[in-house]
């Protein structure tokens, strides 16, 4: 019996089962491509990607699971919880260590962030192409198929999933009062926040103004599973916080300095930008194909005459808004932080557009001139086929853009030695400042027996084969060491080295 106060929802499916087989079918092939194709060709990325990389690994070796170390130390820099690098290290043991099972979890949950839409469409809004709609601009979105989040193997992604779920969950619970969506809401959150600490937290102030609008909040903060739902959600993050401050004497200190107090009230390591830095994103790179629907889908959406899409697009509305204000009053702008904004505004973006597909195959205002259901589905079919012609045409064969493949060619060359293609004759890379994705490919090497090792260009001694691909570092060994080149590809060389110049300057 559905309790008072819950609005009606859809029970069934309208659509007959071959269409929503047909809707399945077609999500799984587009979902394909953006997602999946060509994911392990780019070598690691150099900031998260390759620290979490280097963590999994090292997990995977010294067995220390709750506190992630990196470079054979506790990793205070990156202090998310681990949720995502146990994942990553199982699919290392599981697949072999690489970028293929580096990036895999956050396609896979980029597919099933897509899919989550797909059955709102089917069996809770009763618009079963909506949710196929929803999607498809989801995965032309560039700011979310993008190597930050659904092709990387970064936090985001996961994170998107899981904040998406528990919107969704808030959605059914006002729908229909429904206990289990409670549960699985604080399981999402918690998930949530062992992906990304707090940032799995953002979207709840916009769900809570939707609950209070809606009648709803009352209703929720009565219900005994929200209590026990909270102290679950407290008692497990918690415990992790807890556990590893033990282990790791200094991390809730790094954890403040890092991912709470310091990274909102301040820029950190040069992320800053302007209130409406990701408003531009949003009109100049991440969403130039869909942004002019995002008011219309608003617009439209609360004056349906369906309460289930009225209230569907209050809640889009109200945590898209909430989570917006969040990060665009912070003192940190990192471009992949509006990731979590992305299904919500594929979901906006996708209402005019299925009510413009719904009105051809209603109405059918070229039926004189065609037969059957083939003016909307060519409409469907135009909509996105630039779009995601783009989007494979940028991933299929992937390279890196012409800028970035200097910054990125030590990586190449160590990524083709780990695969295989080349063989490897340094025993010795030297770099200037940070680079994770050469010490990820160090250590794998290093156990598949091709030792290589990262040492100082001040502390080379003879007999070591030294590769270097920075300008200033391969000048600095060529003035201060008798050395000579054994092996040159395009900007990396590799030195073997006899000694000091005596002579030095």
């Amino acid at each position: 019996m559905r309790n008072r106060g819950a609005t009606t929802m859809p029970r069934s499916v309208t659509a007959p089962r071959s269409e929503v087989r047909i809707i399945w079918a077609l999500f799984a092939v587009l979902a394909y491509f953006p997602l999946f194709i060509d994911l392990d060709v780019l070598p690691l990325r150099m900031w998260d990607e390759s620290r979490l990389a280097v963590s999994a690994y090292e997990m995977l070796k010294n067995h220390q699971y709750l506190v992630p170390y990196f470079d054979g130390a506790p990793d205070m820099w990156s202090t998310k919880p681990p949720l995502l690098i146990w994942i990553q290290a199982l699919l290392f043991k599981v697949l072999g260590p690489g970028e293929l099972a580096l990036r895999l979890p956050s396609a896979i949950c980029a597919f099933v962030t897509g899919a989550m839409l797909v059955h709102v469409g089917i069996h809770w809004l009763k618009k079963p192409w909506w949710g196929l709609i929803a999607a498809l601009i989801l995965y032309t979105s560039q700011g979310y198929v993008s190597m930050h989040v659904a092709r990387s193997g970064d936090y985001d992604s996961m994170l998107v999933m899981f904040m998406t779920l528990a919107l969704l969950c808030v959605y059914r619970y006002e729908q229909t009062r429904s206990k289990r969506a409670v549960v699985v809401m604080f399981i999402a959150i918690t998930l949530a926040i062992l992906t990304k600490s707090i940032q799995g937290l953002l979207i709840l102030p916009g769900c809570a103004v939707y609950l209070l609008i809606t009648g709803a909040l009352l209703d929720f903060l009565k219900e005994r599973r929200t209590w026990f739902g909270l102290v679950g959600t407290v008692m497990v993050v918690g415990g992790y916080y807890l556990g590893r401050e033990t282990l790791n004497p200094g991390y809730m200190e790094a954890v403040w300095n890092n991912d709470l107090g310091g990274r909102y009230g301040t820029v950190m390591e040069g992320h800053e930008g302007e209130w409406d830095y990701f408003i531009r994103q949003f009109l100049v790179t991440n969403f130039t194909n869909w942004y002019l629907l995002v008011p219309c889908g608003i617009a439209l959406g609360l004056a349906y005459k369906d309460i289930a899409i009225r209230r569907w697009t209050m809640l889009l509305t109200c945590a898209g808004a909430s989570y917006l204000i969040v990060i665009s009053t912070a003192g940190t702008k990192c471009q992949w932080y509006d990731a979590p904004l992305y299904p919500i505004l594929a979901s906006l973006c996708a209402l005019p557009l299925h009510l413009v597909f719904e009105w051809l195959r209603t109405t059918r205002p070229f039926n004189l001139m065609v037969r059957g259901d083939v003016v909307p589905f060519t409409a469907l079919f135009l909509a996105f086929a630039m779009p995601y012609a783009s989007v494979v045409h940028h991933y299929y064969k992937v390279k890196d853009s012409p800028w970035e493949f200097e910054y990125y060619e030590s990586a190449h060359f160590l990524q083709d030695a780990m695969k295989g293609r080349r063989e490897l004759k340094a025993d010795v890379f030297c770099y200037d400042d940070y680079n994770g994705p050469l010490l990820f490919y160090a250590h794998v090497l290093t156990d598949q027996g091709h030792p290589i090792r990262s040492v100082s260009k001040y502390d080379l001694v003879p007999g070591m084969r030294a590769m270097a691909s920075q300008p200033e570092v391969k000048e600095f060994i060529e003035a201060r060491y008798e050395q000579q080149v054994i092996e040159t590809d395009g900007n990396v060389v590799i030195f073997q080295i006899a000694g000091p110049k005596h002579a030095q300057p």
